[in-house]
């Protein structure tokens, strides 16, 4: 993050216009809420962010934290107000490397206990267990359409963005996963 954190502060971003929001990876996405209140912070965030730039915030995510970000927009949907919360203070989210459509990797070190680039600090038995325990991983298993969570993306039909004018942009019928 170094690098994308520098690039944005080169051209006028700082910490009134930006914020990290990290979590423990290691946890399934469903008790980030219940365990810590990371998605209760993660709304004060995007709040104090809009209050302070007068503007609906720009959400960045990479990898797991796409899925995370995911889980998130849920969960404020699901509450009064949801959408309207979102439509508000959330003006688009920028995915870099995200797996919707899951990492096969996953599979690997649920299974056979592939250390996920972490050979230096893990034996063969330590990866394998790793892989079995660690909660989150499951968010990251490759899924078939249609169990996606939700839709992929949307297509803007006009120059103004309003839930109605846009539609969801499945995968063809003849495609395969």
């Amino acid at each position: 993050w170094a690098y994308v954190i520098r690039g944005l502060m080169a051209v006028g971003y700082d910490q009134r216009t930006m914020r990290a929001a990290p979590y423990d990876w290691r946890v399934p996405l469903f008790y980030l809420e219940e365990r810590d209140g990371y998605f209760s912070d993660l709304r004060s965030q995007i709040e104090t962010l809009y209050l302070m730039n007068r503007k609906p915030v720009v959400v960045m995510a990479h990898s797991m934290g796409n899925r995370v970000f995911q889980v998130f927009l849920n969960w404020v949907k699901s509450q009064p107000g949801g959408q309207q919360w979102i439509d508000t203070h959330v003006h688009a989210f920028l995915a870099l490397g995200g797996p919707f459509l899951g990492a096969p990797k996953t599979i690997r070190g649920t299974i056979s206990g592939d250390a996920m680039g972490l050979e230096m600090f893990l034996s063969d038995s330590e990866a394998l267990d790793f892989g079995r325990r660690m909660g989150s991983l499951p968010c990251m298993y490759p899924l078939v359409y249609p169990l996606y969570p939700q839709s992929l993306a949307f297509l803007r039909h006009s120059s103004s963005y309003t839930p109605s004018s846009a539609s969801p942009s499945p995968p063809s019928s003849s495609s395969s996963p």
